[in-house]
């Protein structure tokens, strides 16, 4: 899996030294998926943490607030939706980003409505 344009990220902009570094979470049931959103994003100065499904990365979500979240549309368990509902009940501003392995225009829609930022095709 590659990632196209990965020059384009920018790393987080910061106006004070002391702030600290835009929290993502990547919540995935691949771990190949979720160590390369991790390498791409913590070599751009992000603070990177890990879900392998739902429960993981709501626990995490209890304690911690992200910046943004990265998240399987398709894992076992909870579907990626469901997760999306309560990702946005919990921490209501965060953006969503859904990856999806099939391309659905449902499945689009749905997680669109429900409060995703953007939805994008794997490999991304």
């Amino acid at each position: 899996m590659t990632i196209s344009g990965a020059s384009k990220i920018n790393p987080p902009q910061s106006t004070h030294s002391t702030s600290a570094a835009k929290r993502i979470i990547i919540v995935d049931d691949d771990t190949q998926v979720r160590t390369l959103f991790r390498d791409l994003l913590t070599q751009h100065g992000y603070e990177v943490h890990e879900a392998d499904g739902a429960p993981a990365a709501l626990q995490a979500m209890e304690n911690t607030h992200f910046d943004l979240v990265i998240s399987d549309a398709q894992m076992p368990g909870v579907p990626g939706v469901a997760l999306l509902r309560e990702i946005k009940r919990m921490q209501y501003g965060v953006p969503v980003v859904v990856v999806s392995g099939v391309v659905e225009e449902a499945l689009t829609a749905e997680c669109i409505q429900a409060g995703a930022s953007n939805v994008i095709t794997k490999p991304v």
